[in-house]
């Protein structure tokens, strides 16, 4: 795409797993903020909740907010997720959280079963993806 690396964006929290694996937490492309796999890990690599799939809903929903909000846009245009859940007895505790926090303008998403994610105690990864002004 001729002219994509200008129009690029590229958003990081400071975690030093971004650094170290060369990835952003979030990458704006247009009207387009893809967010990767984010887990509840905080600056200072603690994992917040562990081994509390909806404590750590909640905790990496609001690091999925202010990626998006870094890029300009609004919590309200995310319009996709794809949850990664360890366990199957976690799965409704991370749908609890997801309605919670998404559940008034309902994006389309993914619920996906994992044998395991990055750590022991973090028993779920969401990806985002928003575009601006779908929020309305």
């Amino acid at each position: 795409m001729a002219g994509a690396k200008e129009g690029r964006r590229n958003v990081n929290t400071g975690r030093s797993y971004e650094e170290e694996h060369h990835y952003s937490r979030a990458v704006r492309m247009g009207d387009v903020v893809y967010v990767s796999g984010t887990t509840s890990v905080q600056v200072g690599e603690a994992v917040a909740c562990p081994f509390d799939a909806y404590g750590q809903t909640l905790a990496t929903l609001r690091w999925i907010r202010w990626a998006v909000e870094q890029q300009g846009l609004s919590f309200r245009d995310v319009v996709r997720t794809r949850s990664y859940v360890v366990g199957e007895e976690n799965v409704e505790a991370v749908a609890r959280g997801l309605r919670e926090t998404l559940g008034e303008f309902g994006p389309a998403a993914t619920v996906v079963g994992v044998p395991a994610l990055g750590r022991p105690s973090i028993l779920v990864e969401i990806e985002a993806t928003a575009v601006e002004g779908a929020g309305g």
